[in-house]
């Protein structure tokens, strides 16, 4: 976690986070499709609609330019690996 050692790095720091907290949900989101009764309640379906967006318009950028259906795996995938690129590259700007 990276301290805030000057006001210039508050945008990135505030960038982070938003980040980090995306990728809890997608997790928390991940894990209650888990369970048959958590992937009924309320919270799991506000979760979905936080967080499934991004991957939905991943996935059709996709089919748009590949003829070949891709995996629904795969836009998951670009999403949490450039969330977590991102992260990365934030941190290091920040440090």
């Amino acid at each position: 976690m990276p301290f805030l050692w000057n006001l210039e790095n508050l945008p990135f720091l505030i960038l982070t986070w938003l980040i980090e907290t995306y990728l809890l949900f997608t997790a928390a989101r991940w894990i209650m499709a888990l369970v048959p009764s958590a992937r009924q309640s309320q919270f799991c379906y506000q979760l979905r609609l936080l967080t499934d967006p991004l991957p939905n318009a991943v996935g059709q950028w996709l089919r748009k330019r590949s003829k070949a259906v891709p995996p629904p795996w795969l836009s998951w995938f670009i999403v949490i690996l450039t969330a977590s690129i991102m992260r990365e590259v934030l941190i290091r700007i920040m440090v």
